[in-house]
C-alpha cells in the first residue's frame, strides 16, 4: 500500500527551469538583487519543489551570494585592528555565509521534481 503511495510521486528532476531558478538565487543579487527576486518568484512558481522547500531556498539565501561577499566586505573593513580570536571568528562566519548559499542551491538542486502534469 505504502509503495504505490510512493511510485506516484514525481522523480526527481532539475530541468532547465529549475536550473534557471537556482543560479538566480545564487547568484542573481549581483544584477542589482533583481536576479535574486526572480530566482525567488521561479522557486514560488515552479511545481518541483514543496512548501518547506521554497521557504528554505528564500530564506537561507536572501540575495544570494551577493548579500553574502557585502557582509563579508563589511565585516572585514569593521573588524581591521582586532584581535587574532575576533578575527578568526569573523573568517570562519564568512565561511558560513558563503557556504550557506551552496549548500541551500545543492539541496534545491537534489530536491528538485519534476511537475505533476495538469489534469
Amino acid at each position: 500500500m505504502i509503495s504505490g503511495a510512493l511510485d506516484r510521486r514525481p522523480p526527481r528532476h532539475t530541468g532547465r527551469q529549475e536550473r534557471t531558478t537556482i543560479i538566480f538565487l545564487l547568484l542573481g543579487g549581483f544584477l542589482i538583487g533583481i536576479g535574486w527576486l526572480v530566482g525567488a518568484a521561479g522557486l514560488w512558481a515552479s511545481r518541483a519543489w514543496s512548501t518547506p522547500e521554497k521557504v528554505a531556498g528564500t530564506l537561507l539565501v536572501p540575495g544570494g551570494l551577493a548579500t553574502m561577499l557585502w557582509l563579508i566586505t563589511t565585516f572585514a573593513i569593521s573588524t581591521h585592528h582586532q584581535s587574532a580570536l575576533h578575527n578568526f571568528v569573523v573568517a570562519a562566519g564568512a565561511i558560513l555565509l558563503v557556504l550557506v548559499p551552496a549548500a541551500t542551491a545543492i539541496y534545491l538542486a537534489r530536491h528538485a521534481r519534476a511537475p505533476m502534469p495538469r489534469s
